[in-house]
C-alpha cells in the first residue's frame, strides 16, 4: 500500500542514519566531545550555556533515530528511548524559551506548539507515575523548568496570537497548536459558557470536529480519521504549500510519523474519563504507533541531569 511506503522510508533512513560514520562524527561525538568538555571546565558564562544546548540538540538526534527503529521493529526499549526524547525535547525547548532565544536557531513558532503538544501527550504518563496530581495542574507540575509563558500567551489573548504575544512569532495559522489550545482549555476549565467563548477564538481547520464532538463520541472517530489524513499528507509531501507551511514541524520525525496532536486528545480524555473511538487509519495502525507502549516509562537519563545542573549554576531561575 502507498501509504505504508512512506511509513517504512522513515524506518529505513533512521536506520541508515545511525549506521553512517560521518554523520556519528558529526552529530555524536565531536558534539558529545564538546559537552564534555563544556561540563569538565564549568558553565562561566550565557554563552557556555548555548552552546551547551547547540551540542545537546545535535546528540538528541542519535536517541531520536534509535526511537524510530525500535519503535518500528517492537523493541523492548522502544518505550523508553522515545520517554527519553520527549524529556529531551521538551526540556531543550523549554531552555530555548526560558533564554528568550527566537528565530533561526531559537524558538518558533511550531517549537512551542512541539513543547504544548508533548506535555499535552505525556499528562496522562507523568500525572500517573510521577507526580500523582489532579490532571488539572499538569501544565504546571509536569515541567522540569520554570513555567514559560506560552500557556497565556496562548490562552489569555483571545485568539489573536500575533507578534504581540511573549517571544511568540504569528500563531494564527497553526492548526495544530490551536487544537491543543482549546484540549488544555477543555481540561483545565471543562465544557462551560466560559470556555466556550475562548474555544470559539481558536480555528483549527482539519482538527476542528474533535472538538466540535468532543461531548458525542459516536462522531469522535470519524473526525480523527479526517485528522489523521491531515496529518498525513505532510508524510507524504515533497512539496508543501505555502498555506500548510505553518504545520512544517510534521516533516521532522518522529512528528511525521507519530501523530502526536491526536495521541494528545486520546491521552486527554482518558485521563478525564472519556472514552475515545479509534478508526482505522495506516497512521495509527502503523508500528511507530501501536508498538507506543500506554504507559511511557520515566527516562534515566544521567547526561540530560549532568546539563541541567550546569545551566542552573548559570541561570539558577530556569
Amino acid at each position: 500500500m502507498q501509504r505504508d511506503k512512506y511509513i517504512h522510508v522513515v524506518y529505513q533512513d533512521s536506520k541508515k542514519t545511525l549506521k553512517h560514520a560521518a554523520w556519528r562524527k558529526i552529530f555524536i561525538e565531536e558534539p558529545q566531545s564538546k559537552i564534555d568538555s563544556l561540563l569538565k571546565e564549568g558553565c562561566i558564562s550565557k554563552e557556555s550555556v548555548l552552546e551547551l544546548i547547540a551540542n545537546l540538540i545535535y546528540v538528541t538526534s542519535e536517541i531520536n533515530a534509535s526511537s524510530m527503529v525500535s519503535l518500528y521493529e517492537g523493541k523492548n526499549d522502544a518505550g523508553t528511548l522515545i520517554s527519553k526524547f520527549i524529556r529531551r525535547e521538551s526540556v531543550i525547548l523549554n531552555l530555548r524559551y526560558n533564554l528568550g532565544l527566537t528565530g533561526i536557531g531559537g524558538v518558533l513558532a511550531s517549537d512551542v506548539c512541539k513543547l504544548f503538544i508533548l506535555n499535552l501527550f505525556k499528562s496522562e504518563f507523568a500525572l500517573a507515575s510521577e507526580t500523582g496530581s489532579s490532571a488539572w495542574n499538569f501544565i504546571d507540575e509536569s515541567k522540569e523548568l520554570k513555567r514559560c509563558d506560552y500557556t497565556n500567551d496562548l490562552v489569555f489573548q483571545g485568539g489573536n496570537l500575533n507578534n504581540s504575544s511573549t517571544n511568540n512569532t504569528a500563531y494564527e495559522n497553526s492548526n495544530t497548536c490551536n487544537l491543543c489550545v482549546c484540549i488544555w482549555v477543555i481540561m483545565k476549565y471543562g465544557l462551560t459558557s466560559e470556555s466556550r467563548v475562548i474555544i470559539n477564538n481558536f480555528h483549527c481547520g482539519p482538527y476542528q470536529k474533535l472538538i466540535t464532538n468532543w461531548d458525542n463520541p459516536s462522531k469522535i472517530s470519524c473526525a480523527i480519521e479526517t485528522a489523521c489524513d491531515y496529518h498525513y499528507k505532510f508524510l507524504s509531501s515533497t512539496n508543501i504549500s505555502t498555506e500548510q507551511d505553518h504545520e512544517w514541524g510534521f516533516l521532522n520525525r518522529p512528528y511525521n510519523v507519530i501523530p502526536f496532536e491526536i495521541l494528545a486528545y486520546r491521552s486527554v480524555r482518558r485521563k478525564m474519563g472519556l472514552e475515545t473511538p479509534w478508526p482505522l487509519h495506516p497512521l495509527l495502525d502503523s508500528p511507530f504507533v501501536k508498538n507506543l507502549p500506554d504507559d511511557l516509562p520515566p527516562s534515566d537519563d544521567p547526561l540530560l541531569n549532568e546539563v541541567l545542573a550546569a545551566v542552573r549554576k548559570v541561570l539558577p531561575d530556569v
